[in-house]
């Protein structure tokens, strides 16, 4: 497949710290979901900066592929990975997989691993972000599947802080897992992070492929596609 051949060639790049997780998301979601790599102009597919913030900046995004698509309709709207490489000031990785809007309003998954300082302040948050407000739609939608991940690795768990998110960031589930690792070789492949994210991604897999889709169609696919909307904006 085309992203494997483009993921291989990239293996020896070394500049994007995170590039491993990027890989093995994709590992874990684009065959098993039938998704295929959708071209992009070639200011989004990588670029740098200027002189200000001087990184390199690499994006994908993966479409269901039509020979994929589910018997009871798309199951996917689409996934995007970004990657950036400013050396030590700053590595990221972002990622989101969007639910078809056919399925209703099931949470997207998120993704973000930052990197500062020459790997002196990390971040690690992955979340089946909620796409209805209220405890009713976490108990029904992300708890079954993730909260049993949570609960083993509690121990790694930390307190957002308000002053980026605010007290109640309205796309965050209670199930999100946020931690400050300590040190690089907590972000590293086989780390105890590395297999959170790992369980978050491939149980996400296992949820989509089993979901039914909506009920009222018209309705939960406008419903939908509405929060997926605010949750890009937001």
């Amino acid at each position: 497949r085309r992203w494997r051949r483009a993921a291989a060639a990239k293996e020896a790049d070394a500049s994007f710290f995170f590039e491993p997780w990027q890989r093995r998301l994709q590992e874990l979601l684009v065959p098993a979901l039938g998704l295929e790599p959708l071209p992009l102009p070639e200011h989004l597919a990588a670029r740098r900066g200027g002189k200000d913030f001087a990184a390199e900046i690499r994006g994908e995004v993966f479409v269901e592929g039509a020979a994929a698509e589910a018997p009871a309709g798309r199951r996917v709207r689409r996934l995007r990975c970004t990657l950036v490489d400013n050396g030590d000031q700053l590595q990221a990785f972002n990622a989101a997989l969007y639910p078809a809007w056919e399925r209703g309003p099931l949470p997207v998954l998120g993704v973000d691993l930052l990197s500062f300082n020459g790997h002196r302040r990390l971040l690690f948050g992955v979340d089946w972000s909620p796409m209805l407000s209220g405890p009713r739609y976490a108990e029904d939608h992300i708890a079954p599947h993730v909260g049993d991940v949570c609960h083993r690795h509690k121990g790694l768990i930390m307190e957002t802080s308000g002053k980026f998110y605010g007290d109640a960031p309205e796309f965050f589930s209670p199930q999100m897992f946020f931690s400050r690792p300590a040190d690089a070789e907590a972000m590293q492949p086989g780390s105890e992070l590395w297999a959170v994210f790992e369980e978050y991604c491939a149980r996400y897999r296992d949820m989509l492929v089993r979901a039914a889709p909506a009920a009222r169609p018209a309705t939960e696919a406008a419903l939908a596609e509405e929060r997926q909307a605010a949750f890009d904006r937001w």
